[in-house]
């Protein structure tokens, strides 16, 4: 099992002046949602993050938007799977906390603010539980 700060708003959330750690589907979660909003080719490393804010500022159509929105999702979340592969051959990772399957995704263009998305991904985590996250990009 591995632990992680839980982070509220990108600070480090406390209870009672203590750190509060998240472990399994909590932490898949907000793993989940760092990988989503972490630019690809940024600070970190060079793979790990999401292309979708390449999308901010374009204006394609609907359906070219869509198939951009769902490689860059998927190429994220295959390099997530690949780290938690690696993860998982150097400490144990419980079910919970791995992620199992994408069952579907949306990406859609908010009416008002043509420069920001919301990405909602469907998943099982590695018991088969199913799971739901919508992750504002803008």
């Amino acid at each position: 099992m591995s632990q992680e700060l839980k982070l509220n708003y990108g600070d480090i959330a406390f209870y009672g002046g203590d750190p509060i750690l998240l472990d399994g589907n909590d932490k898949l979660e907000q793993d989940l949602g760092k990988v989503m909003l972490t630019e690809l080719n940024g600070y970190f490393h060079p793979q790990y993050g999401s292309a979708i804010y390449d999308m901010i500022g374009q204006y394609e159509t609907a359906n070219i938007l869509d198939t951009m929105g769902r490689k860059a999702t998927l190429d994220a979340l295959n390099y997530f799977a690949q780290i938690q592969y690696r993860q998982g051959l150097q400490q144990t990772l419980t079910p919970q906390e791995v992620l199992g399957r994408i069952n579907s995704m949306n990406i859609s263009r908010n009416k008002n603010n043509p420069d920001s998305y919301l990405v909602t991904i469907i998943y099982k985590d590695g018991t088969g539980n199913p799971a739901t996250i919508s992750v504002p990009i803008t």
